[in-house]
């Protein structure tokens, strides 16, 4: 008997490692875009209950395949877990529902969609505890949790903006490969004076163009070129942001990103 028991228990350790195995594989593949490799890996641990996965897998059916209610199913499961990256898609669906935009925002879990109270009650609930989990996770160097936060700072999506603190979120973000990250830094300093009522900066607008361009063609073996800088930018400018787009790529490591912007510019 105490032998079959520990068989039992070493059978499960087993299972267990060989999950976790093929979580992180799914996880590298979601980071490298390689949507197929990541939904094999990831779909059998969500159907199984993992609430990273079912997250993860909700991701997928919102980029490739589309579908609006398998992504709307995942992202529901996962949340009755208190996954966070799911809390804050249901979280901001009854945001986006309070601002009568349809789309995929029928995931909010109302009661009673045209209840105001409740939708909005909804929203701070999941907002809430998505942005302790984002901070704690932030702070451990997660980089998805760092973009996370950096953008709920950003937009005003469960924390007050905070011009700052999404600067520096998102930026540690993209210091590990985040391309989503580099894309909100983008559209930050893109439109200052819409999420800051400040004049926007077109300087840092353009270097992060030039960045989020660099890491989106490396990730899709093709050229990019996101905007001009915006028509505030004269020619002396862009120069400027060009030179400090290779300085910050060769200050944090961005090999690869940097011969694009030599080769491009």
């Amino acid at each position: 008997m105490k032998l079959l028991k520990l068989l039992f228990a070493g059978l499960l350790f087993f299972f267990a490692l060989s999950a976790q195995a093929g979580l992180e594989e799914g996880k590298a593949a979601f980071k490298n875009t390689d949507y197929e490799a990541a939904m094999k890996e990831l779909l059998p641990l969500a159907e199984s209950g993992n609430a990273e996965a079912q997250s993860l897998v909700a991701y997928l059916y919102k980029k490739r395949p589309r579908s609006k209610e398998l992504t709307n199913f995942w992202f529901l499961k996962a949340a009755a877990q208190n996954e966070p990256f799911a809390m804050y898609e249901v979280g901001f669906a009854c945001k986006m529902q309070n601002n009568n935009e349809g789309l995929m925002y029928t995931l909010c879990p109302a009661s009673n969609l045209n209840d105001i109270t409740e939708i909005l009650l909804l929203s701070e609930h999941y907002f809430n505890k998505a942005l302790v989990i984002f901070e704690e996770r932030a702070n451990k160097g997660d980089y998805r949790a760092q973009e996370y936060l950096g953008s709920m700072y950003a937009f005003g999506n469960g924390a007050s903006k905070n011009k700052e603190k999404a600067q520096y979120w998102l930026t540690k973000s993209v210091v590990q490969g985040d391309i989503e990250a580099a894309g909100y830094l983008t559209g930050l300093y893109a439109d200052y004076a819409y999420y800051f009522h400040e004049n926007a900066d077109y300087l840092l607008q353009y270097e992060w163009e030039i960045i989020w361009s660099a890491m989106s063609s490396i990730k899709a073996k093709a050229n990019f070129h996101w905007g001009s800088g915006g028509e505030g930018l004269k020619k002396a400018g862009k120069r400027r942001a060009i030179f400090l787009a290779k300085q910050w790529l060769k200050q944090n490591g961005r090999e690869k990103e940097l011969k694009w912007v030599e080769a491009q510019y």
